[in-house]
């Protein structure tokens, strides 16, 4: 073990430790931060530690917390199982579904299609190889930041999914036409069509307490004779004198609602997200009651979920900024894929200095209210900023045009969704200050989601380890 971990150690008296990252650059007093993730007996902790020398080994001492990662979807852990539901406006509670606004749909069909996509999304596309339900995830760019966030869908055919496989991508009706383009750039010798299905079906999205009826996956596997070349299963294009062998077809559950779709994992809240055709909504029972598709869009920035090329800017955001890792878009355990790399070193540094979160607007004399809230007839919804406008933690810099510590996504009402700084957040209490060009000034806080992972206070946790130690040395003693 290298000098410096085993010192880190015995300072903290911490065992069954690893330890992942790098140092950072040199600071005055030759003293380095260096930026941490650790395990303690397979609890994660995050922190900045500070030594005097990197090759030194004494003086290591905690700087600051950082924020706690999480690897696998929130959405699965024991903590969301008992979450307990809550709407935030009242003309959402109860049992709805809406059809869900802006959407389109490509089509990827083709023996290659599960290979093809391994190799451009975030997710872990080996988990639709048997059809059953799709999954949240993103495309990203050589460089890591977000291009396009996708829901991908297994084409079911009733209780089937045949072979060759066929997937849907749902995605930003505005971000079609560049998508298509994307996918195209990779496709090379690869056995896929792509094709604009958006005209054939529409997008709905259904929750409340009931849903457990009406969603039920299960899958058993089933062998049909046939005088395709290749398995449903088998992406391989070794074997090409395979005529006349059997394929592998998956039934899946019948589901009184649909055959495409998913629960949507971004949040507890979000329900369940269908894919039918244009001329069908869904068969829902009596209690069940349809909502505006603006609705869609209020609930889900209330509870902090993003979505479109409003609050994904093409090429400007990276994964983590924008909750990939919270809502279950992004599988650390896959292989690579374009813009792997830098999304990896991320997370395994430990650092995400930025977030999307909910913000409430408020005029400039007003008073902020403790709870995020909609108000449908604020007169603000026509003097809000446009997207992308910047978020100032003070008036003095919003006049120095300083430089922005957050950025706006979509806005309605008096409601929005933002990136901003997660250090401002602590400094200012939330609080901050946006102009619309115009003239108007306003203030603006965030809200920290109830669905997001909890944070340990690393500071406390760190006093009572110190604490412990000097009990257990004077009782030695």
């Amino acid at each position: 073990m290298q000098k410096w971990k085993r010192t880190f150690l015995q300072h903290y008296n911490i065992y069954n430790t690893r330890i992942f990252g790098s140092k950072c650059n040199n600071n005055n007093n030759n003293k380095t931060i260096i930026r941490r993730r650790i395990i303690i007996g397979g609890q994660k902790e995050y922190g900045l530690f500070q030594r005097n020398n990197f090759h030194s080994t004494s003086n290591v001492q905690f700087v600051e917390h950082t924020e706690k990662q999480v690897i696998e979807n929130p959405i699965d852990n024991q903590f969301y199982k008992n979450f307990e539901r809550k709407e935030k406006d009242k003309v959402h509670e109860g049992d709805h579904f809406v059809r869900v606004p802006n959407r389109s749909l490509i089509e990827i069909v083709g023996e290659d299609s599960i290979k093809f996509l391994q190799g451009l999304t975030t997710n872990d596309m080996k988990k639709l190889s048997s059809g059953g339900e799709g999954f949240y995830n993103s495309f990203l760019n050589p460089m890591g930041r977000v291009l396009f966030d996708t829901f991908i869908h297994p084409k079911n055919i009733e209780d089937k999914f045949p072979f060759p496989p066929s997937f849907l991508i749902e995605c930003d009706s505005r971000a079609l036409t560049d998508l298509i383009k994307h996918l195209k750039k990779y496709v090379l010798r690869s056995k896929v069509t792509i094709i604009d299905v958006s005209s054939r079906y529409n997008v709905w999205n259904l929750w409340g307490d009931n849903l457990n009826n009406l969603w039920i996956t299960a899958a058993t596997t089933t062998t049909t004779a046939t005088t395709t070349t290749t398995t449903a299963n088998n992406n391989n294009d070794d074997d090409d004198d395979d005529d006349g062998d059997p394929i592998t077809m998956t039934t899946i559950a019948k589901k009184s609602i649909g055959d495409i779709g998913c629960r949507d994992k971004r949040c507890p809240h979000m329900g369940l997200r269908l894919i039918l055709p244009i001329d069908k909504s869904p068969s829902v029972p009596e209690y069940f009651s349809e909502l505006a598709p603006e609705e869609y869009t209020l609930r889900r920035i209330l509870h902090g979920v993003p979505e479109g090329i409003d609050c994904f800017i093409p090429g400007i955001c990276f994964p983590l900024q924008s909750n990939f890792d919270y809502m279950g878009g992004i599988d650390w355990r896959k292989g690579c894929y374009v813009g792997q790399e830098l999304t990896f070193r991320t997370y395994y540094i430990g650092v995400t200095k930025k977030r999307i979160m909910p913000i409430q607007f408020y005029n400039k004399d007003e008073s902020p209210t403790d709870k995020l809230e909609l108000n449908r007839k604020s007169n603000l919804n026509l003097l809000l900023p446009p997207p992308t406008s910047g978020i100032y933690p003070s008036i003095e810099s919003l006049s120095k045009r300083q430089r922005p510590i957050g950025n706006l996504g979509i806005s309605r009402h008096n409601i929005g969704l933002a990136l901003i700084s997660l250090d401002q957040i602590h400094k200012s209490n939330g609080l901050f200050y946006m102009a619309n060009g115009q003239g108007d000034v306003f203030k603006v806080k965030s809200f920290v989601p109830d669905w997001w992972p909890k944070v340990v206070n690393s500071h406390n946790n760190n006093d009572n380890n110190n604490n412990n130690n000097n009990n257990n040395n004077e009782k030695s003693g």
